[in-house]
């Protein structure tokens, strides 16, 4: 049996091989831990993902904000040596529900695991409550001007008399 490699065959080959890797990543490739999930705006979030493998040591990978179309950048890491990957970010400052997705920015062998997302809910920070000594310190203001108030309107009196 003789086979020719013609330029059709070739493309249809290089299109099969790249849907193959592409599905396979999806199905057990690299999936993202956001710790804490929820979180509140503005606190520091650590993302990682451990299921990359050896072979994809040195990769850089991307972690974006792709809630609604949009792309926000929160923070990039290299991949270990043992295929792990991890970085921190206080970015997350919308609140809602989010989609964090992890990019392969790096060209090489991790390129057909290249999108991976997980969902993250980002909560309103608390309003923040007076302390005591707050409180304290405001009625000690007020007091000192009511009194200051008091000893000038007495001095303008024995003044005008």
């Amino acid at each position: 049996m003789l086979i020719r490699k013609t330029a059709a065959g070739l493309a249809a080959g290089a299109v099969m091989a790249l849907f193959m890797s592409a599905s396979a990543a999806q199905a057990g490739g690299p999936s993202i831990l956001a710790t804490p999930n929820p979180s509140v705006a503005g606190q520091s979030v650590t993302l990682s993902s451990n299921n990359f493998g050896a072979g994809c040591s040195g990769a850089i990978v991307e972690f974006r904000d792709t809630t609604g179309g949009g792309n926000k950048a929160l923070c990039s890491a290299t991949v270990s040596g043992g295929g792990a990957v991890a970085c921190m970010t206080n970015a997350l400052t919308d609140t809602g529900a989010r989609t964090i997705t992890g990019v392969v920015t790096t060209p090489g062998p991790c390129f057909g695991a290249s999108a991976f997302a997980v969902p993250q809910t980002v909560n309103a920070a608390p309003t923040a409550v007076p302390t005591t000594s707050e409180w304290t310190l405001w009625g000690l203001t007020g007091l000192l001007l009511i009194g200051g108030g008091v000893f000038a309107s007495r001095r303008f009196r024995a003044n005008a008399a």
